[in-house]
């Protein structure tokens, strides 16, 4: 007859061996798995993929691993790399997950890691492909004038977005260049950048405006360039004491002939007169053709450029060192031709 110190360590026993025959069943069962990634290899910044993998029994070869996770992570290349985004998917009765990413990553070359997770029934297993991260296509539209006036300050501006979502792009420099003439600006939460040319100097007609973003790793270098007409806002008036109609005859000896404009900006008198300068041009009695200026100046000139005064351009010219002859004078702000006037000498 056994004792009751003998019957507990032989149910102990029988207990032990019942509960690792338990495990061995367990792990007999468990299946192995070979997962095989499936999905895109290539996206655009800000662009979404479809990352997609298929879990086959590692023995049969026959889709398996219904019900179980799939998790995809981006990451650098190289073993050990954290991952720098991810998503996950599950395993659908015909041995495939799948999941959607919006790639946040500037442009380069990364690896994809599929690892099907694993349960109870089945084991863990992983697999990689490269993938490559293109920037992401960008919009510039130049938005600023069309129509410049030479000689005044110039506000340019210019919107930069996402091709594809029309998402405003903020912080990026675009630079803006009229002829030799430039400036640049940061966008803002529109997307739109701008800056000012302080004081526009080109020729008269029709020229361009270009906008540039130089890029990076997230966008591509863009640029637009648009169509633009450079007018004169300015439009001078010759005053007393010479006549507009080219009539007034002056002796030659009288000294000095006073040359008098008044300016109009946009066809509004005005008193806020920018710097200018006369030209003078003979063209008839004697030898035509412009005259230089070492010839006309008085004492009360500063070379060629006009004296501002009561609202007036000013400017003495010497009639005695001009001699006889019919003359053409012209005012010029920043190079360009504002108004003309004739006279004679005689």
């Amino acid at each position: 007859m056994k004792t009751k110190g003998q019957t507990i360590p032989s149910l102990l026993l029988i207990a032990g061996i019942l509960l690792f025959g338990g495990l061995m069943q367990t792990r007999a069962d468990t299946v192995a798995t070979t997962t095989v990634y499936t999905g895109a290899i290539a996206g655009g910044y800000l662009g979404t993929v479809t990352l997609s993998a298929a879990i086959f029994d590692a023995s049969s070869g026959l889709p398996t691993g219904a019900g179980t996770a799939v998790h995809f992570s981006l990451r650098q290349p190289g073993a050990g790399q954290p991952e720098l985004q991810g998503c996950s998917g599950t395993v659908d009765a015909s041995g495939h997950a799948s999941c959607s990413l919006q790639i946040q990553q500037p442009a380069g070359t990364y690896a994809i890691v599929a690892t099907e997770l694993g349960d109870e029934h089945y084991m863990s297993s992983s697999a990689s492909a490269s993938f490559t991260v293109s920037a992401d296509s960008t919009s510039l539209a130049y938005t600023g004038p069309s129509l410049i006036g030479n000689g005044l300050p110039l506000t340019v501006a210019a919107q930069l977005t996402d091709r594809f979502t029309g998402t405003p792009i903020s912080g990026e420099v675009i630079s803006f260049s009229l002829g030799a003439q430039g400036c640049s600006g940061t966008t803002d939460g529109t997307g739109v950048a701008s800056c000012t040319i302080a004081s526009v100097s080109q020729p008269l007609g029709p020229a361009s405006i270009t906008a540039s973003f130089a890029g990076n790793g997230y966008y591509p270098a863009n640029s637009t360039t648009s169509s633009v007409v450079v007018f004169s806002p300015y439009t001078a008036q010759i005053q007393q004491p010479i006549n507009p109609d080219g009539t007034s005859v002056f002796n030659v000896r009288r000294g000095v002939v006073p040359v008098k404009f008044t300016l109009t900006q946009n066809g509004v008198a005005t008193c806020a007169l920018p710097p200018a300068t006369i030209a003078v041009t003979r063209t008839a009695g004697g030898t035509t053709g412009a005259i230089d200026e070492a010839v006309y100046t008085g004492p009360a000139d500063s070379g060629s450029n006009f004296r501002i005064d009561s609202c007036q351009y000013v400017f003495n010219l010497s009639a005695s060192a001009l001699g006889v002859g019919t003359y053409r004078i012209d005012i010029l702000i920043n190079g360009q031709l504002v108004g003309s006037a004739s006279f004679q000498l005689k």
